[in-house]
């Protein structure tokens, strides 16, 4: 697989976010709202929604980014009545793999590896009233099956238990948990990597292997 030249800056969450911006598709709030307030403005908004000070740390959240046909026509750069036959078109097709350089991967503008690895600094908190603590809500987990070395990715919901120490949920049947009982067999860490904000994050954090 050749490493090949890419123009990420048009995959960019925030090049969307400000199209989107110029057609009046977005509620921006500039002043500071804390976490648990973010839901009551997303909750029945037609528009999407963008945060520039969310939480204590004061960073840009945005919500809502596809809540309706419209803007997910505009996401694939279509009509939005022509979306279903693009998704059925790209899953008949095999897409080719396309690899970046890692000095040219935006998600590695910044990396934090050791004791400067911290989830606890991402902008998460306490979702629903009986959850056991607080959750990333849409990690991305990638594995490889032992027996057929073939990739399987799956979107959970990932708890934070600490700075460097998270957990899913393993339990529910899922082609993750028949990898993991794979691994288990061979009495074998199973190696997972976990994913978030694929998008719109511009940093990536690096958990030490002892907390993997």
């Amino acid at each position: 697989m050749a490493t090949t030249s890419v123009d990420t800056e048009l995959f960019r969450l925030r090049a969307f976010v400000e199209s989107l911006i110029d057609q009046g598709e977005v509620e921006i709030h500039d002043e500071l709202v804390p976490l648990t307030k973010m839901a009551g403005h997303l909750d029945g908004n037609e528009k999407a929604v963008l945060f520039r000070k969310a939480g204590p740390e004061g960073v840009e959240v945005v919500g809502n980014l596809l809540g309706n046909r419209a803007r997910i026509g505009l996401a694939f750069g279509m009509d939005r009545a022509d979306v279903p036959e693009e998704i059925s078109r790209r899953i008949r097709t095999k897409q080719p793999v396309v690899e970046i350089a890692s000095d040219a991967a935006p998600v590695h503008e910044v990396v934090l590896t050791g004791d400067q690895a911290d989830l606890t600094s991402l902008p998460v908190h306490l979702q629903h009233e009986m959850d056991g603590g607080p959750y990333i809500s849409a990690s991305i987990d990638y594995a490889r099956d032992p027996d057929t070395g073939l990739a399987n990715a799956g979107i959970r919901r990932m708890m934070l238990r600490g700075a460097t120490e998270a957990g899913v949920d393993l339990t529910a049947p899922s082609d993750l948990q028949v990898i993991l009982r794979k691994f288990q067999e061979r009495r074998e860490h199973l190696p997972v990597s976990y994913v978030v904000g694929v998008a719109s994050h511009r940093s990536a954090i690096s958990i030490p292997e002892a907390a993997r």
